[in-house]
């Protein structure tokens, strides 16, 4: 017997060994764009894009002639989510102001001479751990050193860690983030008069963002950079991440986070910022990334001395004490109104019911976030809210907002409309966020009825419900 199961153990480790030597192995590409699926899924949400899109910059200057830029976004160690929201703000940029044309790619095969030259400027947004062959580094350094521009976004100094003229190019190599992505840090604005930093109109700023510092080896430093902005290290705030560390003093620290410098006949716009996808929602910082690429590009004129070799002193900005003038999203009912004046204005008028605690639906119309309907149960299909308009109204959509939950949302529902309340429509299926909102071909409906399609062990709420009008945003 004893001989019996060791030969079938054995068996079955040749099974086993057997089936992972024919499941063919994913090459690179493949890996990265199952990963990259998981990490964006369907980001930025209609929220997210209409927040992008009320806080887009506006050109400082008109390009000399048509631009056209590559927008880069491979990654091959870590994937930011803020990664689509950045490819959004630049494709909304270039549409509204005109100051260049973008194209998306995430494939390395790019990178050859034949199809840069097609190009004025490369962006790499939140790029990790690329590696280029030696004929595609090659590329890349002649395209900038021919009078192209090369902008980065946030992670685009975490690459090239075996590349040195690459990682030179950036400017440095990621060595940590003490300053993480949920702290809101102060940044001093060095040259209030450079035209890369007008966005913030001579004055220093607090920004909720994660910060890197730098290899030493790596970082190119104010000998060769033009540095400015800079985390603002006179601020407790800014100190307080390292306050652990015995051997460094805050005070002493230099972190550079915007800089720009010449590269043979091109230029390098670099930021820091764009860890968190709010960054990409915020004018003022959209505004220095767009004078950042104008000039890479070489529309907008700047002065790139590198910062140790001014030879005049410069007005530095500090961040203003105490804490002032942060970005948040859209927290108010008046806030979240402006991004969508079509919703009905009648809500009180709105009679509404469901199967679980028909009760407390009234809360989902309140105007008070804070307050929400719940089923006080675990998610079951079939489960259902339902609204009665006073008339028959012509609709083009319906917003769920639950941004104050923890996943107790409807993962997964359908919408079906109908003017008399006996005859429905065929259920619009909505994908289930924190806010999502589910748009339809206007039609004229009086009652809608939102059903929970699937199962989960966390509640179904909604804090605030809107329906969408038919007219045009």
């Amino acid at each position: 017997m004893k001989h019996l199961v060791s030969t079938l153990t054995f068996a079955i480790s040749l099974l086993v060994i057997a089936s992972a030597q024919a499941a063919p192995k994913k090459n690179p590409f493949e890996q990265w764009l199952e990963k990259s699926k998981g990490v964006f899924k369907d980001a930025p949400n209609e929220l997210d894009r209409r927040l992008i899109e009320t806080n887009l910059p506006t050109a400082t200057k008109t390009p000399a002639k048509k631009r056209r830029v590559l927008l880069f976004y491979r990654c091959g160690g870590f994937i930011h989510r803020s990664i689509p929201y950045g490819n959004h703000a630049m494709k909304e940029i270039a549409q509204k102001t005109g100051a260049f044309e973008v194209d998306l790619t995430d494939d390395y095969a790019v990178f050859t001479a034949d199809k840069l030259a097609n190009y004025d400027g490369i962006i790499f947004n939140n790029t990790t751990n690329l590696d280029p062959s030696d004929e595609q580094k090659k590329a890349i350094l002649d395209f900038i050193k021919s009078g192209k521009g090369v902008a980065g976004f946030h992670a685009a100094s975490d690459n090239f860690k075996k590349w040195e003229a690459g990682a030179a190019m950036i400017g440095g190599v990621f060595n940590g983030h003490p300053w993480g992505g949920g702290g809101t840090w102060a940044f001093k604005v060095e040259d209030t008069d450079h035209p890369l930093n007008a966005a913030f109109q001579g004055k220093g700023f607090w920004h909720k963002d994660e910060i890197y510092w730098y290899r030493p080896q790596s970082f190119q430093g104010r000998d060769n950079l033009r540095v400015l902005v800079s985390l603002d290290m006179s601020r407790a705030e800014s100190q307080a991440p390292l306050k652990k560390n015995k051997d460094v003093n805050p005070e002493e620290v230099d972190v550079a986070v915007s800089w720009c410098r010449k590269l043979g006949k091109g230029r390098l716009f670099y930021t820091n910022l764009g860890h968190n996808p709010s960054t990409f929602q915020n004018r003022t910082i959209l505004q220095h990334m767009l004078d950042g690429i104008q000039y890479a590009l070489g529309d907008l004129k700047a002065e790139a001395m590198p910062s140790d070799q001014l030879d005049r002193k410069v007005t530095i900005a500090l961040a203003p004490n105490p804490p002032v003038g942060v970005a948040k999203g859209p927290g108010s009912r008046k806030e979240l109104l402006k991004l969508f004046p079509n919703a009905l204005k009648n809500r009180s008028q709105w009679k509404l019911t469901a199967s679980e605690k028909p009760e407390t639906t009234k809360l989902a119309i309140d105007g008070n976030a804070k307050t929400r309907y719940s089923t006080g149960k675990p998610m079951q299909p079939e489960m259902w809210v339902q609204v009665e308009l006073p008339e028959s109204t012509r609709i083009s959509g319906l917003i769920l907002d639950t941004r104050g939950s923890r996943g107790d949302y409807a993962q997964t529902h359908g919408v079906a409309l109908s003017t008399d309340g006996k005859s429905w429509t065929k259920p619009i299926v909505g994908q289930g966020r924190t806010f999502d909102v589910i748009k339809f071909k206007p039609q004229p409906a009086r009652f809608i009825k939102i059903t929970q399609l699937g199962t989960h062990r966390l509640y179904w709420s909604i804090h605030e419900l809107d329906i969408l009008g038919a007219n045009k945003r």
